[in-house]
């Protein structure tokens, strides 16, 4: 009788089983072959127990070590420090690199506590991206890096990060126009740091919640956001991390912005120029805002030439860091001057705006 396709490869199998044993090939080598790994047994004849030191070994396996996963979240939360300081092109390539890199760690084997970390890692490094694509004009990658941020927030059940992240994401509707957007984002971004967020973090959240509510006319709710910053900055520890960087001077800059949106302008003016006065140097971007929102309060006191002015110092201080909220402030002021369109410094301005449209296009 003839042996079928089935017969034979049984047979082979067995025979090659047969070799492996009288060979003493190791487990390794039977797994190579395609062959099972025999079932250890104790002395009397029964299936021994599985080696709790090969478990255990299973479990610590990783291809980053902590020495290492330390390293790199150092080196993440620089990174976060850079970035009030440092153009978004110079910053963009660190930060894509990171990020690849932490991507292909995650396709490796790590031990849990390695994958948390990794995961906390990506949630900074997209949320600082997500900040980057909106200096650099691109609003839809934007968006999607704020979603991989809160993703991996979420993952790691950090719901710190996840207020950080909302609170970078809005930043972007409220420098385009959509205070309503923006309140929405920072109303659920207090829900979250209500839970675990150190008072810096509380009271930075709070206080872009209310400059949120004040651009969308809920002046009630401005003022009490506004308080509430104020008293849970005064409760503030020393900065825990990279992304902790909010202070009583940061605090001032925005609580005058939210006064000029509520068109206190006395208020405002004081408020922002000392905040102005005691942002670093290096903070070009952080410093032209503020100059800006200055240049806001002369345009409803009905000075144009205060204005222009104002805005020329914010251009020549954002100089090589000209990012699209800048971009975008700038043109929103020149559009309410209207009035003043044929003077010779609103024509000044025109011309120096004009050389923004390569940014304006998101190139």
């Amino acid at each position: 009788m003839s042996t079928g396709p089935r017969q034979r490869r049984i047979s082979a199998y067995t025979v090659l089983e047969r070799i492996a044993d009288g060979l003493e090939i190791p487990n390794q080598g039977r797994q190579m072959l395609g062959l099972a790994t025999p079932q250890a047994i104790d002395a009397d004849g029964d299936q021994a127990d599985p080696d709790p030191w090969s478990l255990a070994a299973a479990l610590t396996r990783s291809s980053i070590d902590a020495a290492i996963m330390d390293r790199f979240e150092r080196l993440v939360l620089v990174q976060a420090m850079r970035y009030p300081s440092t153009p978004p092109t110079v910053m963009w390539p660190t930060i894509r690199q990171e990020l690849q890199r932490a991507e292909a760690a995650l396709a490796e084997r790590q031990t849990l506590s390695i994958q948390r970390r990794l995961v906390n890692v990506i949630a900074t490094l997209s949320g600082l991206a997500g900040n980057l694509s909106v200096d650099l004009g691109r609003q839809t990658r934007a968006l999607e890096y704020f979603d991989v941020s809160r993703v991996a927030a979420d993952e790691a059940g950090n719901n710190d990060l996840a207020a950080w992240s909302l609170a970078l994401q809005s930043i972007d509707p409220f420098f385009r126009g959509y205070g309503d957007e923006a309140a929405s984002l920072l109303d659920r971004a207090t829900d979250l740091a209500d839970s675990e967020s150190s008072a810096r973090r509380r009271a930075w959240i709070a206080a872009l919640r209310a400059r949120a509510h004040a651009a969308a006319g809920n002046a009630t709710t401005a003022a009490g956001s506004l308080e509430a910053a104020y008293a849970t900055i005064d409760q503030a520890e020393p900065r825990r991390n990279g992304t902790d960087f909010f202070d009583r001077d940061r605090l001032d800059g925005i609580a005058g912005t939210t006064y000029l949106l509520m068109r206190d302008t006395d208020r405002a003016m004081t408020l922002i120029s000392a905040a102005t006065e005691r942002r670093p140097y290096a903070d070009a971007k952080g410093r032209a805002l503020l100059t800006l929102d200055m240049a806001a309060c002369r345009l409803i006191d009905q000075e144009p030439d205060e204005v222009v002015a104002l805005v020329a110092d914010a251009l020549d201080i954002a100089d090589g860091q000209i990012v699209r909220p800048i971009m975008m402030r700038s043109r929103e002021l020149r559009s309410r001057m209207g009035t003043w369109r044929d003077t010779a410094a609103v024509k000044a301005l025109d011309a120096r705006l004009a050389t923004l449209r390569d940014l304006d296009q998101g190139k």
